[in-house]
């Protein structure tokens, strides 16, 4: 995503693949999951390629995360999920300290690809 940001122009994922020394097949994936939430899209044909859907400045870090179907959450009673059972979760003593380490990541993950690539 970052290198997205820095481009003009749509970037073939196998132009990606290549610069970022990441599989193709294992970038595909990654990026159907990121065109569904709407962080890039995709142009066909000739210089047809991936492109942000976004500035760089509105495109959230933990937007990419959640995309990805990654958790910010350190645990999983920390995500108050009705499919997550912990036999502890009604009086255990680390669960609001879970939560504000939560928010924490959270505010931390908050950062902007352009913040990110600036190193703000």
């Amino acid at each position: 995503m970052l290198y997205l940001g820095k481009m003009d122009r749509p970037i073939p994922l196998s132009e990606i693949a290549e610069k970022q020394r990441i599989k193709l097949h294992y970038l595909e994936q990654i990026f159907i999951r990121l065109h569904r939430a709407d962080l890039v899209k995709s142009k066909k044909g000739p210089g047809g390629g991936y492109s942000l859907s976004r500035s760089p400045g509105s495109i959230r870090i933990v937007e990419i995360m959640r995309a990805l179907g990654e958790e910010t959450a350190p645990v999983s009673c920390a995500e108050d999920r009705p499919d997550q059972y912990c036999a502890r979760i009604d009086n255990c003593p680390l669960k609001p300290y879970w939560i504000g380490l939560k928010a924490v990541i959270e505010e931390y993950l908050n950062a902007t690809l352009e913040e990110v690539g600036n190193g703000s």
